[in-house]
């Protein structure tokens, strides 16, 4: 039994599509944005399907995410080769002096060729929704990290930094670069110790404060009970 999966027969649309006759050049290079066309699906990548929009010379990639509401990683399942697909104009970029254009089926009725986000608002959230996606997925610190230390100083050679950061200078001799690595362990126990001693001297300066402060108050309190004392004890007059 034959394993292929079973074509439909050939309709009179593909009939008309296929009949490069009928194909007629658009005024356009490439088809506009938010634009309605049918597409015939030249190719099948593991990331989406390129297809031929009539009369355009540049093909356009309907990416996978953009075949199916229901994602499917495996585009052969959904689209082979020769499918006529209703397909919307999502993108049209210049890059490197090619025009890239993205297409896509989720907002096309395939029986009717009815759009089905006319305003683009299911676009728009469906791309911020990716944006986001995407923003989440950033690298974690501490990967980066780990690459910092697993990183090579191309300038000195020595692991554990990047170039940017070597404190060897440009164009040193290498033999007073063990030198500087010495002079720079050296500073930075220094300026150790000097902050372990700022923050000793200031834990003491509250303390003192706070002793003073008491000493001030027991003071007074001292001064309050000898006037009472005084005027209580004063012989009373004959």
């Amino acid at each position: 039994m034959s394993t292929e999966r079973s074509r439909a027969p050939l309709t009179p649309q593909r009939k008309a599509f296929n009949s490069r006759s009928n194909r007629q050049p658009h005024s356009n290079v490439h088809p506009q944005l938010s634009e309605i066309h049918q597409a015939k699906i030249v190719s099948i990548q593991e990331y989406g399907a390129f297809a031929e929009i009539k009369g355009y010379p540049r093909h356009g990639l309907i990416h996978k995410s953009h075949i199916s509401k229901y994602r499917s990683e495996n585009v052969g399942e959904i689209l082979e080769v020769g499918d006529i697909v209703w397909v919307k104009v999502i993108g049209v970029e210049e890059q490197d002096g090619k025009t890239k254009i993205k297409l896509s089926m989720r907002y096309v009725d395939q029986g009717r060729g009815e759009d089905l986000d006319p305003n683009n608002v299911q676009l728009s959230q469906d791309q911020n929704r990716h944006k986001s996606t995407s923003a989440s997925k950033m690298v974690n610190p501490i990967e980066i990290a780990d690459a910092v230390v697993n990183a090579t100083c191309r300038r000195c050679g020595g692991k554990g930094h990047m170039d940017t950061d070597c404190f060897v200078q440009q164009g040193e001799h290498p033999s007073h670069k063990s030198r500087r690595i010495k002079e720079v362990k050296t500073m930075e126990d220094a300026l150790e110790v000097m902050r372990r001693k700022a923050r000793k001297k200031e834990r003491q300066k509250h303390k003192h404060s706070g002793g003073d402060k008491r000493k001030s108050r027991n003071k007074s309190s001292i001064s309050r009970r000898k006037d009472h004392s005084s005027t209580t004890e004063s012989p009373s007059s004959d």
